[in-house]
């Protein structure tokens, strides 16, 4: 699977808890999805890394007709320490890996900063 990745602009919530829900509309059994806040689009210098978490990889019993539903559900968070941390825009990314090691970007777009967020730590 390539195709061009969807621009999808990201808000990161500095001192706050950043955690965003992904919706695909495909299989993901079997795949890695890594996450990542970069400096820029040419992917420079890390800024961020997100964790990937699995909601559900692949819902039973979808029906193949219907090209709306959801197959794979997962999240990407930071938690407030780490977003305290970053200081500036950015641009981020979804890597798509699939068993067959094909490496694609699916999400990518402006990581923007919300300097107005103040969370205090649990």
């Amino acid at each position: 699977m390539t195709t061009a990745p969807a621009t999808v602009p990201l808000t990161i919530p500095q001192r706050g808890t950043l955690e965003h829900e992904i919706r695909l509309l495909f299989d993901c059994t079997g795949a890695e999805v890594y996450a990542s806040v970069w400096n820029n689009e040419k992917r420079g210098t890390l800024l961020l890394p997100l964790t990937v978490t699995w909601i559900v990889r692949a819902e039973t019993g979808w029906d193949p007709d219907d090209a709306n539903r959801v197959r794979g559900r997962l999240t990407i968070s930071a938690t407030w320490e780490q977003t305290r941390a970053v200081t500036k825009d950015g641009y981020w990314d979804l890597l798509w890996v699939p068993a067959t090691g094909e490496r694609n970007f699916l999400m990518e777009g402006p990581a923007v900063l919300n300097r107005n967020v103040t969370e205090a730590a649990a």
